[in-house]
């Protein structure tokens, strides 16, 4: 056998395997079901929120695609303008807290004071994976829950300020009812 096609069935066959492993990470036994795991002790951006004086009451959820492909850079960026998210799901279905619910971060301008914003590594154009999708839907309907927030409320950035770019209007209502299944 040649030695690229070696190489190449070899790639395949550890990709594969990987994801594998990736997708037996996030699920219980039943694969229908996600688990909602939560990186929550990293992470933290340190800049691009405020501490609110009152409590905050949360009523809507905005969806940001991030436009990038790396966690990492992505992160960079945040930094690097000085605004955050709450959490951010990356293209595997990771969940990072970025910024705890309870300060007010600076993702949608002249909406954060009541919002929680999720974003999403995403390019528009490109399709969102399931594993993410799931993360996206498990973290939703878990504030949902604990903030009792109407789903219609649950929001791309587009829909808030039309300059930006996002295909989560595409599967807003599909999530929506994914979520709805999931509300107590």
């Amino acid at each position: 056998m040649e030695n690229g096609l070696f190489k190449a069935i070899m790639a395949t066959v550890i990709g594969g395997i990987i994801l594998l492993y990736l997708q037996y990470n996030f699920f219980e036994e039943t694969p229908h079901v996600h688990v909602l795991t939560i990186d929550k002790y990293t992470q933290f951006v340190g800049i691009g929120y405020k501490e609110p004086t009152v409590p905050r009451a949360i009523k809507e959820i905005i969806i940001i695609d991030t436009q990038t492909r790396n966690l990492g850079f992505e992160i960079r960026e945040l930094k690097k303008y000085s605004v955050a998210y709450h959490y951010l799901i990356g293209p595997y279905g990771s969940i990072k807290l970025l910024v705890k619910e309870s300060n007010v971060a600076y993702h949608t301008g002249g909406r954060n004071e009541n919002s929680i914003g999720i974003g999403l590594i995403h390019v528009s154009g490109e399709k969102y994976s399931s594993l993410q999708l799931d993360s996206l839907i498990s973290l939703l309907a878990n504030i949902v829950n604990r903030h009792n927030v109407r789903l219609s409320m649950i929001r791309a950035s587009s829909h808030v300020d039309p300059k930006k770019k996002s295909d989560f209007p595409n599967i807003l209502s599909y999530i929506q009812r994914q979520v709805k299944t999931r509300v107590h």
